[in-house]
């Protein structure tokens, strides 16, 4: 469960970590994922449903990022 106002991601009671810094974007995937109920994964829903489909997304294949990419029509 990601709890914003402490900065905190947890696991039922055990704290996995806590952001003393700024990582806006760190804050707003774990953002994401608690918004949508912690599906396993969020990437797709971003490719769902576009009126036009102009840009893709998908993670960087290095488990540490998101990527996108202009798709050519």
């Amino acid at each position: 469960m990601w709890d914003a106002e402490r900065r905190e991601l947890r696991v039922g009671a055990v704290l996995v970590k806590r952001f003393r810094q700024q990582a806006a974007d760190q804050l707003t995937i774990l953002a994401a994922f608690q918004e949508e109920g912690w599906p396993p994964r969020i990437i797709a829903n971003l490719n769902r449903a576009h009126k036009v489909t102009l840009i893709r997304f998908g993670g960087g294949g290095d488990g540490q990022s998101i990527m996108w990419r202009w798709i050519e029509e």
